[in-house]
Order: C-alpha cells, then sequence, then structure tokens
C-alpha cells in the first residue's frame, strides 16, 4: 500500500508538544519518552474518533459488501446505490455519467467542473470506505480535498496531493474512525477545503464493507513529525554532550600502574590523564628485568598504550 502526501489541516493525528529540555541523564530519559510517544502516535492503531485517520492510495478492502458504482444512474444531480447516497453541493449544470471512466459504463463527474464539492452519506456509520477518484483538470498539480463527517461534526480533513489529471484514475480510501458522511472535491494545488472552490472531481466506485488487505498505518499530521524528529534530535544531542563530559573529566580515568623511583626526575607539569586511554608508565632505573618484556608472566593490558623510561633517562 502506498502513501499519499498529506497536507493536514485538522483531525488527523492527535497533537504533542515538545519543551525545552536540559542535558542531563532525566532529559535522556524524558526525550526518550517523547520519542516513543510519537512513535507510538504514528504506529499504534487509535480506537474510533480517537483523532487519528489512516489514508489509502490503492485498493484495501477486499469484496466490499456495499457499492456505488453509478450503474444504475439516470439524469440528475444526486444517486443512492446500497445505502450510499450521492449528491452535489453548490452549481454545476449537470452531472456527466460517461465523461471519464474508472469501471463499468457510469461514473460521477460534474460536467464541465462545477463550484462546490460532492457530498456521500452513509445509511450507517463506518469505520472503513473506498473509492475511485480523477479530475478534470487538464494541467497543474490537482489535490484531492476531503472532510470526514460525524453526526454533522468535522473528524477529519485534509488534502491529498497528485490525484491523476484527466481520464485518470486512482484508488482512495479512510480508515481508522468511525464516520457517515464525506465531502470531496478537486481543486489545483494542496488547497484547504474549500465548499465554493472551482471543483472538477471525478468519482467511480465508491465502496465499503468487506476485510482490510493488508495491515494499516496512520499518515502523521506535520506537529507529530516534528515532535518525532525533535525528540531524537535532542537525545542525540544529550548523549554526545554526556559522553564529551565523561571525555574530558579527569576523575573518569584510571590509571592502572604507574612504577616511579626517586633517580627519576617527574617534571610537576606532567598530565597523565591527557589520553583518552588509560596509560602505563614504568619506570626502570637499574637496568631492564631479565627478558624484558617477554619475561613478564602475565604481561600487559592488552590495547593499552605504555610509555617505558630506559635506565638513566629522564622523564620527557
Amino acid at each position: 500500500m502506498k502513501q499519499a502526501r498529506v497536507c493536514a489541516t485538522a483531525g488527523l493525528v492527535a497533537k504533542g508538544a515538545v519543551t525545552t529540555v536540559a542535558v542531563t541523564a532525566v532529559a535522556v530519559t524524558a526525550v526518550a519518552v517523547t520519542a516513543v510517544a510519537a512513535l507510538a502516535l504514528l504506529f499504534h492503531s487509535a480506537p474510533a474518533n480517537a483523532g487519528a485517520v489512516v489514508i489509502h492510495t490503492g485498493p484495501f478492502l477486499a469484496a466490499p459488501t456495499h457499492v456505488n458504482g453509478f450503474e444504475l444512474m439516470a439524469d440528475g444531480m444526486s444517486h443512492t446505490e446500497q445505502g450510499i447516497a450521492v449528491s452535489y453541493v453548490g452549481r454545476a449544470t449537470g452531472i456527466w455519467r460517461t465523461s471519464q471512466l474508472a469501471d463499468g459504463a457510469q461514473s460521477w463527474y460534474p460536467n464541465a467542473g462545477g463550484f462546490g464539492f460532492t457530498r456521500i452519506t452513509l445509511a450507517n456509520s463506518v469505520s472503513a470506505f473506498q473509492f475511485s477518484a480523477g479530475s478534470g483538470w487538464l494541467i497543474g498539480d490537482p489535490g484531492l480535498q476531503f472532510r470526514l463527517m460525524a453526526g454533522g461534526s468535522i473528524v477529519a480533513e485534509g488534502v491529498i496531493e497528485g490525484l491523476p489529471r484527466y481520464r485518470g484514475f486512482r484508488s482512495y480510501g479512510f480508515s481508522g474512525l468511525e464516520f457517515d458522511e464525506l465531502h470531496l472535491q478537486s481543486l489545483l494545488g494542496p488547497s484547504p477545503f474549500d465548499e465554493l472552490g472551482f471543483d472538477a472531481l471525478a468519482l467511480d466506485s465508491l465502496a465499503h464493507g468487506g476485510e482490510f488487505l493488508s495491515p494499516q498505518i496512520p499518515i502523521p499530521e506535520p506537529q507529530t513529525w516534528t515532535m518525532l524528529i525533535l525528540g531524537f534530535g535532542l537525545m542525540g544531542l544529550a548523549l554526545r554532550r554526556q559522553k564529551n563530559a565523561v571525555r574530558h573529566d579527569p576523575s573518569s580515568r584510571s590509571l592502572h600502574k604507574i612504577e616511579t623511583c626517586t633517580s627519576c626526575l617527574v617534571p610537576a607539569s606532567l598530565d597523565l590523564t591527557a589520553s583518552d586511554r588509560p596509560l602505563h608508565l614504568l619506570v626502570f632505573p637499574h637496568g631492564f628485568p631479565h627478558g624484558f618484556p617477554h619475561g613478564f608472566p602475565h604481561g600487559f593490558p592488552h590495547g593499552f598504550p605504555m610509555s617505558v623510561i630506559p635506565p638513566d633517562r629522564n622523564m620527557p
């Protein structure tokens, strides 16, 4: 299933906010919680009318139980079939049923466009609805403006970009919440829903019921993407600063072994904690031990730097 770019205006996903976070261990935990919360909003299947709608740009219903394909439609500005009622709200000269076809012999298209939108009302509330849509636009980048209603109230609205031009059709749909009415139109570009805008939307094969073809993933609102990206960014920044603080803190390093003697001159400015790795300093004022360094029974810690000061030499 493909996902469309969506310019949402309200109700697509739950909203969140990110406040200023101090870079501490507590901040890392808080930012991690923010990121996890954003992921939960993105992938969790929300209950009905919880504010999340899944937008489909391909077929997702198998064997729908209710279909309105306009095959029985006569002249007029409305048509009802299998509990799916369609009407045009606004001004149009009629419905051109054979101008553009996705399936069968008839479809729905306001003759030469209209000033308004198509209203689809359902006999009962549904949580999934599928349809084929195109447009009468010959140029430009038409969008599919939508509004979902439940009991006369808007539950979701927005714009799906990339609607096909004249005589092109694509399958679309909505799921994830309960609704009983849809308002659809096609304006040029990602414009918000405009009840009086010039509309050139073509529709066919309206359907609901049946089983889902595949798992559904909601398309988040831009605010959720922002919260998700900002959460991970702040978490990475906090971890990086914490790592740098440990790297430059002398108390965080250990000198595993220092051997020196009174006959060696050690300058006061010698910084044994400047290295990023522990330092082993071995000083032999009276000569090397027999077999050095292979004669040491336990050897040296693997991978640690080592400075050896030969006999009768001062420290560098």
